[in-house]
């Protein structure tokens, strides 16, 4: 699905939600509510990730909307999936054994 979409459109609020970091390692920007999980998945400028909206009414997120299709053309699709990638499985693996051995490390001391 995430192939043949433009974008993935998240109107809501979440904590941290796979969706929008499964769009960006498709190469899909994403257009979403400026609050929670997103602000830290989702990138806004290098490289354009998508564009957040304030408000919850339609108008906000119809001007969202526009002003992805105004930027369209900013989206690089490789550069989106290898920010996606910061949050793959290998990567949270490397980052907690590097966690784990240096408190390991602590405790010897």
């Amino acid at each position: 699905l995430y192939a043949r979409c433009r974008a993935l459109i998240l109107p809501g609020e979440d904590d941290f939600g796979l969706a929008p970091v499964e769009a960006l390692a498709s190469g899909k920007p994403v257009v979403a509510l400026g609050r929670g999980g997103v602000l830290e998945s989702v990138p806004r400028e290098t490289p354009f990730g998508g564009v957040f909206f304030q408000q919850t009414e339609a108008e906000a997120l119809g001007a969202a909307v526009r002003e992805l299709e105004a930027r369209y053309k900013e989206i690089d699709p490789a550069a989106l999936q290898a920010h996606a990638a910061r949050f793959s499985e290998e990567e949270f693996l490397r980052r907690m054994r590097a966690v784990v051995e240096r408190g390991g490390a602590e405790q010897r001391t």
